[in-house]
């Protein structure tokens, strides 16, 4: 499958909240680590991470300049992956236990 960039509109908020749901066990690694690990999913939607990734939900703000939106067919419309590992520092807030 050949992946290809997906170009910003220019006059696309700057920023975008988006969503990335994992179990409990990874959200503690994720903590622990002090960031994602490279090609990690998020969502555009909270319920999307929900239903694919897990019941613990990170909120996170992406300055659109600082990352590369993946398109992967149908899917770039509602998810996309970061090549690059991304620091905990954005993430706004976390919703669901990890106990």
């Amino acid at each position: 499958m050949t992946e290809r960039v997906v170009m910003m509109r220019k006059d696309a908020a700057r920023t975008v909240t988006a969503y990335h749901g994992t179990s409990p066990e990874n959200a503690r690694a994720i903590l622990d680590s002090g960031a994602f690990r490279e090609n990690t999913w998020f969502a555009y939607k909270k319920w999307v991470s929900l239903k694919f990734g897990g019941p613990i939900v990170f909120v996170v703000k992406l300055d659109r300049a600082g990352f590369r939106n993946i398109d992967v067919g149908p899917m770039a419309a509602w998810q996309f992956h970061l090549r690059e590992p991304l620091s905990t520092d954005v993430v706004t807030h976390m919703e669901g236990e990890t106990s």
